[in-house]
Parts: C-alpha cells; structure tokens; sequence
C-alpha cells in the first residue's frame, strides 16, 4: 500500500507499517487486560463469599524490585455450604496473612479465590480501556477521511455575490 505525498513522489509501504504497527500492540495489549479484568469482576459480582485461610505462600516469581507472595490454602463460603481444600488467591500478598481473608469464588469447582478489592479488576480494565482507546480513533479517523481517487479532480472555489 502506497500512497502519494503533496510533490507527488510515492512514499513506500513503512507509512502504512508505521501507522499499523501502534495499532496492532494497542489491541493486543487492550484486549490482554480486559481478557483478565472480566473474569475477576464477574467473580466478584456473582461469586460465593467466604474466608481464605493461607496455608503456604511462595515468592511471585513475576515481581521484580518488591516482595510479594502468592499463597494457598483452604476456602470456606460464608454461608458454610462448602470448603474448598486447595485454592489459590489470583493476588500477591506483601506479608503471608496470618487470619482469614475476604476473598469470593466462583462456586464449588473454583480453584481461584479472588480478594475482594475493586483494583483487582479496576486496574486491568482501566489499562485495557485506555489501551483500547487510540485503535477506536484511528478507526474513526480513517472511517471519516474522504480520499479521493485519481479520476476526481479536487473542487474549484465557489464565488460567492460578495466577490464582485
């Protein structure tokens, strides 16, 4: 895909490259942090409550510069309908928890509790929202910009009754 720039030489493929290429990242990273923040929030908003009791944490092996643990251990809904044996809490704690954590699964099959803090989806959708914001106007832009082919001929100016 070329186009022709102002004194009529052909610029080559990289402006189509170069404008594709944001795009492209925009999207995949937009649509990477809403693919992690919806399922959070739709535990949150649907899931049974209960308390998290940390049984073993570990080193995250994803943090750089902080401490941050990730641990396991045993679910009990609030309502005692169920306990979940293993489960594993999808955030990093930044000391191991010494009580019972607020946390919700998704039902008794869960192996995921998720805490209940709104920046556990919150901070993922925001990124993916943003992310997702320069691919939609892009898209607008193009959708409203008019490119005329090599048959038309650009408009003359209208006079106007003032001109004369």
């Amino acid at each position: 895909m070329t186009r022709t720039s102002a004194g009529g030489s052909r610029m080559p493929w990289r402006w189509w490259l170069r404008r594709s290429i944001p795009i492209t990242v925009c999207l995949a990273v937009g649509v990477y942090f809403l693919s992690s923040a919806a399922p959070r929030l739709a535990i949150q908003l649907t899931g049974v409550e209960g308390a998290f009791r940390a049984e073993h944490c570990r080193d995250a092996p994803y943090q750089a510069g902080e401490r941050a643990l990730t641990c396991a251990g045993s679910f009990t809904a609030t309502d005692g309908s169920f306990t979940l044996a293993a489960v594993e809490v999808d955030t990093a704690f930044e000391v191991p928890p010494t009580g019972p954590v607020a946390v919700t699964v998704s039902g008794p099959a869960a192996d995921t509790a998720v805490r209940r803090d709104p920046l556990v989806w919150l901070g993922p959708g925001t990124a993916g929202a943003l992310a997702l914001i320069h691919p939609t106007r892009t898209a607008a832009a193009l959708s409203r910009r008019r490119r005329p082919t090599r048959t038309q001929q650009p408009s003359a100016p209208t006079s106007s009754p003032l001109d004369t």
